[in-house]
Parts: C-alpha cells; sequence; structure tokens
C-alpha cells in the first residue's frame, strides 16, 4: 500500500519520476550537438578545397588560354629574336590554335558547300512534288496568267512571296512596285497600252495599274516568262536574272552558259540569296513543306563566304611562320 505524501515533503524524499518525453529530446539535442561539431570542420574542409580545385582548374584554363592566343605573337617574335629558354608550352599553345582554327576553317567551307549543295539537290525534285497552292492569296489571277504563259502556279506564287510578301502596294528602296515587284520601265515594257506610267506611289489608280493585283501579276508573269525563255528554260538563271538583270547573269556565266549549277550565278549575296529562297518557298508550296535547304540573309552569306577565304590563308599564313621557326631553331643546332 504506497504512502501518500504529506504536503511539504522535501525533494530529496520523493520518488524517482518515470523517463518521459524531456529526456528523448534531451538526447536528441546532444545528437545533433555531437554532428554538428563533428560535421562543421569536414564540410568547412571539403568548401575550402573545392574552391582551391576551382580556382587552380580556372588559372589553368586562363593560361592554356593565354598560351593558344598569344603563341603566334611569341614564336613570331621567337623568329625575330631567338629566346634558348623558350617554354615547350608554347608550341603546344600553336598547335592547340591552328588546330581549333583549322576547325573553324573546316566549318565554314562545309556551310557554303551544304548551302550550294542542297540548292542543286533541291532542284531534282520539282517533278516529283504536286501543286499545294490551297489558301494562297490572288491564287485565281496566279492562275490564269501561270497558265497563259505555260508557267508552274507555284513557281509565280514563290516570286511574288520573295518579292511583296503578297503586298499589293509594296514599294521598294529601288523603285519596284506591285506584289512582282515590277520597275516603272518593265511596267511600261510589258505593258505599252496601259494608261498607268508604273511610277506614281499607291493605291492602284485603276484595273490596268502597277498596283492592281491581277495587272501587276500578268505583267510580272509575262517578264519572268521572256526571261526564262532568254535563259532556254533554265529555272535558276532566269530567278537570278530577274533579281539582279539579265546582263548581269550573262555577264558571269562560263563556256556553258545553261549550267543549272547554283554556283554559276553571280557572285552578288543577295542574288544568291534570292535565288535560294524563292527555290525554298517553290518547293513548299509545290510539296506542302519547307525542304532542309540552307537559307541566309544577304549579310549572312556575305560574311560567310569572306570568312571561308580569309580563314584558309590565315591558316596558310600560320604555318608557313611554324615552318621558319623550326627552320631557324634547326639551324641554331
Amino acid at each position: 500500500m504506497a504512502l501518500a505524501l504529506q504536503p511539504g515533503t522535501p525533494p530529496a524524499m520523493r520518488p524517482p519520476e518515470p523517463p518521459g518525453e524531456t529526456e528523448t529530446v534531451v538526447s536528441r539535442g546532444r545528437i545533433a550537438v555531437w554532428l554538428r561539431d563533428a560535421l562543421t570542420p569536414a564540410l568547412r574542409w571539403l568548401t575550402v578545397a573545392a574552391w582551391r580545385l576551382a580556382a587552380r582548374a580556372l588559372g589553368a584554363a586562363l593560361r592554356g588560354l593565354v598560351y593558344i592566343l598569344a603563341s603566334p605573337v611569341i614564336l613570331m617574335a621567337d623568329l625575330i629574336q631567338p629566346d634558348p629558354g623558350l617554354s615547350r608550352s608554347w608550341i603546344s599553345g600553336f598547335m592547340g590554335f591552328m588546330t581549333v582554327l583549322i576547325g573553324i576553317t573546316w566549318g565554314f567551307g562545309y556551310l557554303v558547300t551544304v548551302e550550294t549543295l542542297e540548292g542543286n539537290a533541291l532542284m531534282t525534285t520539282f517533278a516529283e512534288i504536286g501543286p499545294q497552292l490551297a489558301g494562297v492569296p490572288y491564287v485565281d489571277h496566279i492562275q490564269v496568267s501561270a497558265a497563259e504563259h505555260g508557267l508552274d502556279p507555284a513557281l509565280v506564287a514563290a516570286i511574288i512571296t520573295q518579292e511583296s510578301g503578297f503586298d499589293p502596294n509594296a514599294v521598294s528602296p529601288a523603285g519596284a512596285r506591285g506584289l512582282m515587284q515590277i520597275m516603272p520601265s518593265t511596267w511600261r515594257f510589258t505593258c505599252p497600252g496601259s494608261p498607268c506610267g508604273g511610277a506614281h506611289q499607291p493605291p492602284a489608280c485603276g484595273p490596268d495599274c502597277i498596283f492592281d493585283p491581277a495587272a501587276n501579276i500578268r505583267a510580272g508573269t509575262r517578264y519572268f516568262a521572256r526571261v526564262l525563255d532568254h535563259f532556254d528554260g533554265n529555272t535558276v538563271l532566269a530567278f537570278a536574272a530577274y533579281n539582279a538583270g539579265s546582263a548581269s547573269v550573262r555577264r558571269y556565266l562560263g563556256p556553258d552558259e545553261n549550267a543549272g549549277s547554283l554556283e554559276r550565278l553571280p557572285p552578288f549575296a543577295e542574288t544568291r540569296t534570292y535565288v535560294y529562297r524563292v527555290l525554298s518557298f517553290w518547293a513548299e508550296l509545290r510539296a506542302g513543306g519547307v525542304p532542309d535547304v540552307a537559307v541566309l540573309s544577304a549579310e549572312e552569306c556575305r560574311l560567310l563566304r569572306q570568312l571561308a577565304t580569309v580563314f584558309p590563308a590565315l591558316v596558310l599564313g600560320l604555318w608557313g611562320l611554324f615552318a621558319a621557326w623550326v627552320a631557324r631553331r634547326l639551324s641554331q643546332r
């Protein structure tokens, strides 16, 4: 029989309380403190080690970059004033520089080749694809004019897509007007009986005006048919002549004037880009999908060809520098 404690009993005479949540919390707190004390130095050491490793890697990368970029200058200076203590790292850097430069040169050359080959390959697929002109603006006028001159309606639509984007009031900085971007002089040549002189600003002044969609398509199709006949049905050359003029295309043709290769086009980036894009639009309208053709802007095309010309010359010059440096070193032994 348990004795009841009287009020005022001293704490030393009280029975011990059973273990409860208080001791559990204390134990967990001690474990957390121990883990903190044990892991904090380890984490601090790992952090310092990681920073040191990253700093060393960054330093090595920067040193390597300096060796690569400055190696041609160092070798040229050593060629003029030999340094017996020249580090081999400069030679390794020069080899790395040449490797990168050769890779870039190959890349630019590859892009130029692909641009030409894919454009040429596109020409072989036209006979295998059917018309896809649904939804094209002014398709009725296009079909009538194309049929009148024996042209593919998709071809006419492709020219309009590139020339004006189907804007009947389009006026170029050079003065070309309407859907097919006809110059006033060309308009007067193809439409001698028209009361419209072709030199005014939009909108159309009547049904027989350069800004009238039907009249513009009729005149542009008639003119392109004449250009195509002038080049004996060579579509590539006709596209180029529609953009740059027949005289410019003839000037850059070789002995085989009817060669269909895109490489025979005038060396104008704008004209080459124009031909590639019209071919691309033509195939899209006939096949219902955009072909995988490298189509660049005029500025991109010009820059690409300039780089493809400059980089090989730079590579040859640097190899000449290295050969002269090696010969100088061998002569000193």
